[in-house]
C-alpha cells in the first residue's frame, strides 16, 4: 500500500506524467502547463467548496423559518385565535398535499 501511495504522489505532484499529460492537453503549447494547472484545479475546487456551503446554508435557514413558522402558527391555533387557527389549518393541510402527485 504505501509503494502505490509512493507513486500516486510521485506521478501527480508537478513532474509526473500523468499531470503533464493533462496539463500539455489543456494547455498546448504553453511552456508553464505544469504550474497553472494545479493553481486552475483549487481555484475550481475552492468555488465548488464555497458553492455548496452556500446551498447548505440557504437550506438550513429555510428549514429553520418553515419550522419557527409552522411553531407561531401552531402556538396561535392554541390560543384559540381564529386567525392563528385558520392559517395553521390551511399550512397543515398544505403541507399534507405537498406530496401528492398532479391528477390524483
Amino acid at each position: 500500500m504505501q509503494k502505490i501511495k509512493a507513486l500516486l504522489n510521485l506521478d501527480t505532484t508537478g513532474t509526473g506524467r500523468t499531470l503533464m499529460f493533462y496539463a500539455c492537453k489543456l494547455f498546448p503549447g504553453r511552456h508553464d502547463a505544469s504550474v497553472v494547472l494545479p493553481h486552475m484545479l483549487e481555484g475550481s475546487y475552492n468555488y465548488f467548496v464555497k458553492a455548496s456551503q452556500s446551498a447548505a446554508d440557504i437550506l438550513k435557514q429555510n428549514i429553520m423559518i418553515a419550522g419557527l413558522r409552522k411553531g407561531f402558527n401552531a402556538y396561535a391555533a392554541a390560543m384559540n385565535d381564529p386567525a392563528g387557527v385558520k392559517s395553521h389549518y390551511h399550512g397543515t393541510i398544505a403541507s399534507q398535499n405537498a406530496f401528492i402527485p398532479s391528477g390524483q
